[in-house]
């Protein structure tokens, strides 16, 4: 059992095997029973499937910072 899962959009479509990002979210869910299954879609937010429900969720603009630093 897997709590959550947090991956980018391409790769839930590619493992899911669905076409279709609400539904290779729910495969993805029930192929590791997992709780939540997010797939992020970079400046365009997420879309998260929890408790067989979905939630979208906007991106964020944000004023980049040196990571280096």
């Amino acid at each position: 059992c897997v709590d959550i899962i947090i991956a980018p959009a391409p790769f839930v479509h590619a493992r899911a095997g669905a076409g279709d990002l609400g539904a290779a979210l729910a495969r993805l869910a029930g192929a590791f029973d997992a709780e939540v299954v997010v797939a992020t879609l970079g400046a365009d937010g997420a879309l998260a499937r929890a408790h067989g429900m979905e939630l979208r969720v906007p991106g964020v603009v944000v004023d980049v910072v040196d990571t280096t630093g």
